[in-house]
């Protein structure tokens, strides 16, 4: 079993298996994105939304539809109601929204707008947006605020990144406000820098967080210290 408010440096397809029925209050991860291998190159700049050689290319471009099923069908019965936002690629979208449908579930498609101009090409739209799939049971929202409940959420982009796909701590702190409870377990299967470990610290709810890379994974327990001995 696994301590609360604790990351650990572990596979995610090997850590649920320890995690109990019915412990998990909300779901908010990063996993894998799906990308065209080799970036998507522009004539005009000569450059990708992501080299071709990057981190997340390279080792977080293949999560395709039989993973994102095995994921999700995992982590279901963990939660005690299905309650998510995940961090999607275009690609992936189609199988995040197959699978609600096919549990049942209610679902949304979110943005994150992150106030800057992307790369322009005649090619493919900017890369100035990133989607987050919102998979629920009806009636689980909780903020009262209502300017919270937007399809749109603008941050700019984290500066000084920890991690190439690194979110911004507001963004996520948003949706642990909207969907969850103080006291609550917030859950991120792939919490990489630990962004989501500081969201919910301020936000005084619990978490668990998973990590496989052992290098991400020491950059959030430090950050994680760091923040918790100030």
């Amino acid at each position: 079993m696994f301590e609360l408010n604790s990351i650990y440096n572990i596979d995610y397809f090997e850590g649920i298996k320890q995690i109990s029925d019915k412990s998990i209050d909300l779901l908010l991860t990063d996993p894998p994105y799906l990308y065209a291998k080799g970036g998507m190159k522009s004539k005009k700049f000569n450059v990708g939304c992501r080299s071709a050689n990057s981190f997340v290319v390279k080792n977080m471009s293949d999560f395709g539809e039989e993973k994102i099923n095995l994921f999700l069908d995992s982590i279901k019965p963990k939660m005690k109601e299905i309650n998510m936002y995940i961090f999607s690629s275009k690609l992936q979208v189609p199988y995040y929204l197959n699978w609600a449908i096919k549990n049942k579930c209610q679902f949304d498609i979110l943005i994150w707008d992150k106030d800057f101009k992307g790369i322009i090409s005649r090619k493919f739209f900017a890369s100035n947006s990133e989607y987050i799939i919102r998979i629920y049971k009806k009636g689980l929202n909780q903020l009262e605020n209502i300017e919270f409940y937007q399809k749109i959420h603008k941050f700019k982009r984290v500066k000084k990144k920890l991690h190439e796909a690194e979110k911004p701590i507001e963004l996520l702190e948003r949706f642990i406000l909207l969907s969850s409870n103080e006291g609550d377990l917030v859950f991120d299967a792939f919490i990489g820098s630990g962004t989501t470990s500081i969201a919910c610290v301020n936000t005084n709810r619990n978490f668990l967080g998973f990590e496989i890379d052992k290098r991400y994974y020491e950059i959030a327990e430090t950050r994680l210290h760091d923040k918790l001995v100030r």
